[in-house]
């Protein structure tokens, strides 16, 4: 919490050392790795919490990291396996529609529209109140050259939040185009 991870990754070392059977210890200092940006270590770090434990959070954060890499496949299945866990969380599917193709030119995707909308219109059915899927749909429909949608989504942000700058700044956008 205060951003001293190389303490942090002691105390883990140290739980480890202590049992090595705690995948929460594995889970946390995976954490603490994935903000450092040490990303391998990270992902070897998630992997062993996951043998030992396979729990969403830990699939979640370690298809983050492979998303950031690059990695679509592997983030893809890794936000599968956290939805096969748990149906019936938003969050799952709101990743792996970012992984599709939510997110805008600063950020790399696979591309694929069609299933970034599909999952982003899950995590909304399954947490009506997830802003950012709203936002992150908008997005895509504004790739796919549909204006119409798109406007219909950063409202439905604004609705929720009045204040969000992205839902505002989409709104701007979609109405420049016809």
């Amino acid at each position: 919490m205060k951003g001293d991870y190389d303490r942090a990754i002691a105390d883990f070392d140290e739980a480890i050392r202590l049992d090595p059977s705690d995948a929460g210890a594995y889970y946390n200092r995976g954490v603490a790795y994935g903000r450092k940006g040490d990303h391998g270590r990270a992902i070897v770090d998630y992997n062993e919490a996951i043998r030992l434990n396979p729990e969403v959070n830990a699939y979640l954060r370690r298809g983050a990291i492979h998303r950031e890499k690059g990695d679509y496949d592997h983030a893809i299945a890794d936000f599968s396996d956290a939805i096969r866990l748990n149906s019936k969380s938003a969050l799952g599917y709101s990743q792996r529609g970012l992984t599709y193709g939510a997110k805008g030119e600063e950020y790399r995707n696979k591309g694929d529209y069609e299933r970034a909308i599909a999952d982003l219109s899950e995590a909304i059915d399954r947490y009506p109140k997830d802003l950012a899927a709203y936002c992150n749909r908008g997005k895509v429909y504004e790739k796919k050259d549909n204006p119409t949608r798109a406007r219909a989504d950063f409202q439905a942000v604004l609705a929720l939040d009045p204040e969000s700058q992205a839902a505002k700044d989409g709104l701007a956008r979609a109405h420049l185009v016809n």
